[in-house]
């Protein structure tokens, strides 16, 4: 099946553009890094080709991420920016709204690891806007559990707790439970270090 996706056959470009992108974002959770970055950027260069803006922004972040984790923080800071300049041609507005989020979330993360926290936090609270406006619960728990993180590193426990309350609130909402774990545990984090737990 991955040979007829990539290989095409009979199918429309726009149709191979996608296949490429999707199959080297689940190269990516299967850890086939090298098989990854080279079915994003191929399936990116497709996306160009189609002008299929939102599939080149997903492109885009995945191979943000992948670059981040591999240690090339110059090339992540880059493609997350392009992230957002492609967000704002998306013809959905919701979507675009949404891309635009997760890419100033992702900046969020280049900002705190040049230890640019007061950017972060702006950043963040720009995407939490955002995903408010369109409903987005997922980014919504991710954005308020990354304030907190940022707050609960700062030594604003009490802060932090309240973000975290936040995003658990938004729970119900959401189906995403890698993020409902992650806030939990920060929960648990910041009660430790208050001396709750």
């Amino acid at each position: 099946m991955e040979r007829a996706l990539i290989q095409g056959g009979d199918s429309p470009l726009a149709d191979r553009a996608q296949a490429r992108t999707l199959l080297g974002i689940i190269d990516l959770y299967l850890s086939a890094t090298r098989d990854a970055e080279a079915n994003l950027s191929a399936g990116l260069a497709l996306c160009r080709d189609v002008s299929d803006t939102l599939h080149a922004a997903y492109a885009l972040i995945f191979l943000g991420g992948l670059v981040l984790v591999e240690g090339d923080q110059g090339r992540a800071s880059a493609l997350f920016e392009n992230v957002l300049a492609t967000a704002q041609i998306v013809v959905d507005q919701r979507l675009s709204r949404i891309v635009t989020g997760i890419s100033l979330v992702n900046l969020a993360v280049m900002d705190r690891l040049q230890g640019n926290e007061e950017l972060a936090s702006d950043r963040l609270r720009e995407a939490l806007h955002l995903q408010r406006d369109v409903g987005y619960i997922s980014g919504i728990i991710l954005i308020l559990s990354d304030l907190g993180d940022i707050a609960r590193d700062e030594g604003d426990f009490a802060l932090a707790f309240r973000h975290y309350q936040d995003a658990l609130g938004q729970i119900r909402e959401s189906t995403d439970t890698r993020v409902i774990i992650d806030t939990i545990e920060s929960v648990g984090t910041v009660a430790i270090a208050v001396g709750l737990a």
